[in-house]
């Protein structure tokens, strides 16, 4: 495997440090390193592993899977070791910290579900409909506009609109569109955890952005649910969406942060252009940037080959793509909380 001298040499404090603290983990009692591997491979393959992990973007989850490429024969080094050890000296040198939005900040699998029960549950007990007749219905209208958020215009629920002719279905329906809107949004907000993360992020004069593959509008409307927009400086999305953008969407209103969103091409999250648009964008090197996602190919992958650092968000959804490893493995927004605090002690400068 090539060794990117070019990284190496844009990090050559980081380097060092790399390889340093990779040794004395190598080193370390806790990590029971077979005795007969040492034997066989010598000393120096351990300096080789850590060469190796710093060359492939100076990553710091030292996993079974990387040493493994150099090293035979070495037992796992605890993963969790390894960030407590390496990450907070790394984590003062990166000012941006750039999220993905579903399933990352928002509960994305559990806000649509709740649309879509509240929904389906309230137009039945208002219309008396057969509920294989409002399921259809329901479907091939997001089938017709490619979104499942379009509570606030009923009328575009044409196996609904059928039965009422030459009547406003927002009007009459006025309770199911409340009632659909506030079950989303609220299983919309973001956790406790989160909040604190940001408000923990802001105090230490930290800029966050948000980069989703969620289309504009959907993603406004997401975030301003969440209550995290305050918190954002940029926003970049994957563009307009030809129901979601018109003003009957009601998914952008005048309180909407347009001037802070930048809109990408739908599917630059994963060929990676977006994430190099992202570092253009802000000013700044990559390894200036931590990259929070859940999505092992859409946020870690393409960011990793760019070089920033990543972490995979797996609170809310898990992704088990082992052959993708990210830099931190996150169960908790609490958790890179916790890492940052230690990495901006003074104990620590």
């Amino acid at each position: 495997m090539d060794v990117d001298s070019k990284a190496l040499a844009s990090h050559p404090a980081e380097t060092h440090g790399w390889l340093s603290d990779a040794a004395a983990i190598a080193y370390s009692a806790e990590h029971k390193l077979q005795q007969k591997s040492w034997t066989e491979i010598g000393i120096g393959l351990a300096v080789g592993a850590a060469t190796f992990v710093a060359a492939r973007r100076l990553h710091v989850n030292l996993t079974p899977e990387r040493i493994a490429e150099v090293a035979k024969g070495v037992e796992t080094v605890t993963r969790s070791s390894a960030v407590a050890d390496i990450f907070p000296s790394l984590a003062k040198d990166v000012d941006h910290f750039v999220f993905d939005l579903d399933s990352t900040l928002i509960d994305y699998y559990g806000a649509n579900r709740a649309l879509h029960q509240t929904m389906f549950t309230e137009l039945r007990s208002a219309t008396g409909l057969p509920d294989d007749v409002i399921k259809s219905a329901l479907q091939k209208t997001a089938r017709k506009l490619g979104s499942n958020y379009y509570y606030n215009d009923l009328n575009q629920i044409d196996g609904i609109r059928k039965y009422y002719p030459n009547t406003d279905l927002n009007e009459k329906f006025a309770n199911v569109s409340l009632s659909a809107k506030t079950a989303y949004h609220d299983a919309l907000k973001a956790s406790p955890e989160t909040v604190e993360l940001f408000e923990f992020l802001r105090r230490n004069d930290k800029k966050i952005h948000v980069f989703t593959a969620s289309q504009t509008a959907r993603a406004m409307d997401k975030l301003s649910a969440s209550g995290l927009t305050p918190y954002v400086d940029q926003i970049f999305t994957a563009g307009p969406h030809p129901f979601e953008d018109l003003p009957s969407s009601g998914l952008i209103t005048a309180e909407s942060p347009m001037s802070r969103v930048t809109e990408l091409d739908y599917d630059t999250k994963e060929t990676g252009e977006g994430y190099q648009f992202v570092a253009y964008k802000l000013k700044v090197k990559p390894s200036k940037i931590l990259m929070t996602g859940d999505s092992l190919n859409l946020d870690v992958k393409p960011a990793q080959r760019l070089g920033m650092y990543t972490a995979q968000a797996s609170w809310y959804v898990q992704d088990t793509s082992r052959s993708i490893v990210p830099d931190l493995e996150l169960t908790s927004p609490k958790q890179l909380q916790s890492l940052l605090a230690e990495a901006y002690s003074p104990t620590s400068q």
